[in-house]
């Protein structure tokens, strides 16, 4: 019995990507350095036309616009499972981030029934031979536990070669392209500047 062929995601722009979010979604975008600032630089843009869009992560430890100007305080909120982000007070001030601790019992399941996470967008490695993608450095074995559960619309990915693979042997720290809808395209530094 010949094989499925494989799902290819659709490459869009992270604009395209930006644009598919609504008001009221909830998104996971990923771990530290795996988070997209790009797309959270895009999504920036839109503050005027959303609300209520919740952000979570796992550490975030780039600057991000969205996170520490007042004025996209009510489009957008995120929250934090890790506690030291180096914006952790300038982000606090604006109201925009808010720091939670792990949550008891099976960690994603209740991320995703707790937050009812419908998006997922995080930034991952190029895929290998395999179609694999490395989740990155400090990628986490969240998303790839969030990825099963229920609930998810929207999978998108945005792959950037300038991101550093995680070897981690304990925990998944990969996904197959396939997993995901959309793809996007970005080659940028995986640490931003601080525009303080």
């Amino acid at each position: 019995m010949p094989d499925e062929e494989e799902h290819i995601p659709q490459l869009i722009t992270l604009e395209e990507a930006s644009g598919l979010i609504k008001s009221q979604d909830s998104i996971w975008v990923g771990s530290a350095l795996g988070i997209p600032s790009t797309f959270l630089d895009e999504l920036a843009n839109r503050y005027e036309e959303l609300t209520n869009v919740t952000i979570l992560g796992h550490n975030f430890i780039n600057y991000y616009n969205i996170l520490v100007d007042p004025k996209f305080g009510e489009a957008f909120h995120a929250i934090s499972f890790y506690e030291s982000s180096p914006f952790s007070s300038l982000s606090y001030k604006t109201n925009n981030l808010e720091y939670i601790k792990k949550p008891n019992g099976p960690y994603s399941k209740t991320i995703c029934e707790k937050y009812n996470i419908n998006v997922i967008i995080v930034e991952v490695c190029p895929p290998d031979k395999n179609g694999i993608c490395n989740l990155g450095v400090n990628g986490r074995a969240i998303t790839p536990y969030l990825n099963k559960c229920e609930g998810i619309t929207t999978k998108i990915a945005i792959i950037n070669a300038l991101l550093l693979p995680s070897y981690d042997n304990k925990e998944p720290v990969s996904l197959p392209l396939s997993d995901f809808d959309f793809c996007c395209i970005s080659k940028h530094p995986v640490l931003k500047k601080a525009e303080i």
